[in-house]
């Protein structure tokens, strides 16, 4: 009977750090990318360029930009995100993204902008 105790406490203990680690795994690319984004020292034409300079990422898979016809659905997979626009065509890019740095690339390799985290 001792046995099978120390069995059973030896399983729940890893049990219990197994979730613990998994807890503590990186977090995603649609983890990260929740929050305010902005091209820096564009911040004063955020509201009348048509360049998309500024974005704002919601957990629930929604987004709103500078531009009045790109907000709506995002989707990531794996290095690509497709944002959806209204009564526009959805704009695809590859992407890299950090804790502070979001950088959408064009086909071509190309940067397209490059977004710092508003704080």
């Amino acid at each position: 009977m001792k046995k099978y105790k120390k069995v059973v406490v030896s399983m729940l203990s890893l049990m219990i750090l197994a979730v613990a680690l998994i807890g503590c795994s990186s977090k995603s690319a649609s983890d990260l990318i929740v929050g305010q984004w902005i091209v820096p020292g564009e911040e004063d034409r955020a509201g009348t360029t048509s360049d998309l300079v500024a974005l704002e990422f919601f957990s629930d898979g929604t987004y709103v930009s500078n531009r009045s016809n790109y907000s709506g659905g995002y989707s990531i997979d794996d290095d690509r995100i497709k944002l959806d626009g209204v009564l526009a065509e959805p704009l695809t890019f590859t992407f890299e993204l950090n804790e502070d740095t979001l950088i959408f690339y064009y086909d071509d390799g190309e940067v397209m902008n490059e977004y710092q985290r508003v704080e």
